[in-house]
């Protein structure tokens, strides 16, 4: 059970944070309710995510496989169950492999064989940036440059970046999983 109470667009909200809420369902984003139900105690904070999510839902120039890939790799690393659930669908619809979920989920995804060159440096920089603080390896970060130009670079280093922060954002207020997300998580993984 959360640690404060998720607001919603019907208790006594300011008329900015009752936008911020039906804005994530008009989104169709309703999945992540809980988040905004609980920055909706900061309205300032609720309408500046409400914007990075549109960002990143509407206008990334990174394929969603790649971006997918990323947040699994952290969430793991951070054991985020909330952020796994939300993040294991999509994973699948853009083409992640069950075999991949469970690789990055076990670690043996740098000896499995079964990711490409560019899902290897997606991964291998998500693994850098979480377990060293963001201190990447040059010859990790050349081979993303490789891969990748300078906005998809931006894009997914701060995907990983606020991945970071909603993992530990989720798990320190203890946030529930929505159940239209825990639905969605136990068709896809059956």
């Amino acid at each position: 059970m959360a640690r404060i109470p998720l607001l919603t667009a019907d208790s006594d909200v300011e008329p900015a944070v009752r936008d911020v809420l039906h804005g994530v369902e008009e989104m169709g984003l309703e999945r992540f309710m809980n988040q905004f139900r609980a920055l909706a105690h900061h309205p300032a904070l609720a309408q500046a995510f409400q914007g990075v999510l549109r960002a990143y839902y509407f206008e990334s120039a990174v394929p969603k496989k790649y971006l997918e890939l990323a947040i699994l790799m952290v969430s793991h690393l951070n054991r985020c169950h909330y952020c796994v659930v939300h993040h294991t669908p999509p994973a699948l619809e853009n083409g992640v492999s069950r075999g991949q979920v469970e690789a990055i989920e076990d670690g043996s995804w740098r000896e499995s064989g079964m990711f490409d060159g560019p899902e290897l440096v997606v991964l291998t920089y998500a693994e850098q940036m979480s377990a060293r603080a963001g201190r990447v390896d040059e010859s990790v970060f050349q081979a993303l440059r490789e891969t990748f130009d300078e906005r998809q670079i931006v894009e997914l280093t701060v995907r990983i970046g606020m991945c970071e922060f909603f993992n530990r954002f989720n798990e320190a207020l203890r946030l529930d999983i929505e159940p239209v997300a825990q639905a969605l998580y136990a068709e896809t993984t059956r």
